[in-house]
């Protein structure tokens, strides 16, 4: 499969990254917006991924607690990780981060090891600051290092920032979108202030934020 990414810019190492939830009743919210996500990068990157063989490997998780599930696809095949969910936090306390985002850098609408600088504001947070929230080079809100983010509005929409402002495509965004909970939005750093602040991904679902 041809990448549309230049060769030299895809690391060797890198992989492609799916975590997803699995309930003690075995039920897997959202599995196949994670298969199809995992699909299209591994499409653009030109690695090679078969989603019968991601959902037959899914199936064949066993346990009877909640699981953190993790999908990592490299040029060497497809690995399926699993451990128990910790106690997930009630709220978060959240700040802006440091650094800005590139939106447009080839990276961002992927979820990859290609990470750096989520994985560098992860190591600074400082002491009871759960999450941080990116701008973009615009001074747009962007997402956090491991959520999509939300402002409710008047209406109780829940107002998220596009791709093209630096956000990932995130599962949990897809659906809420879908859904007609949430729709996108140009948002700056003011308007988090504005209404309900939520960060929010598939396995922790929506977290209400502040700062």
């Amino acid at each position: 499969m041809e990448s549309t990414l230049r060769g030299d810019l895809i690391p060797e190492d890198l992989e492609v990254i799916e975590t997803f939830g699995r309930l003690a009743t075995g039920e897997m919210p959202r599995l196949e917006r994670h298969v199809g996500r995992m699909c299209l990068t591994a499409r653009k990157l030109g690695f090679d991924f078969s989603a019968p063989k991601a959902r037959e490997m899914a199936a064949e998780i066993t346990g009877n607690v909640d699981l953190r599930c993790r999908f990592s696809l490299t040029r060497n095949g497809l690995k399926l990780t699993t451990a128990p969910v910790g106690e997930m936090a009630r709220s978060w306390k959240v700040a802006i981060a440091a650094e800005t985002l590139d939106e447009k850098s080839p990276w961002r609408g992927m979820k990859t090891s290609e990470r750096q600088i989520y994985d560098k504001a992860r190591a600074s947070l400082l002491a009871g600051v759960d999450e941080v929230i990116f701008l973009n080079s615009r001074g747009h809100v962007a997402e956090g290092t491991i959520t999509n983010v939300f402002v409710e509005d008047d209406a109780g929409i829940l107002l998220t920032p596009a791709v093209s402002a630096g956000a990932l495509p995130g599962i949990l965004r897809a659906e809420l979108l879908a859904e007609g909970k949430a729709k996108v939005a140009r948002l700056r750093a003011e308007d988090l202030h504005q209404g309900r602040l939520f960060c929010g991904n598939s396995l922790r679902g929506l977290i209400p934020a502040g700062f």
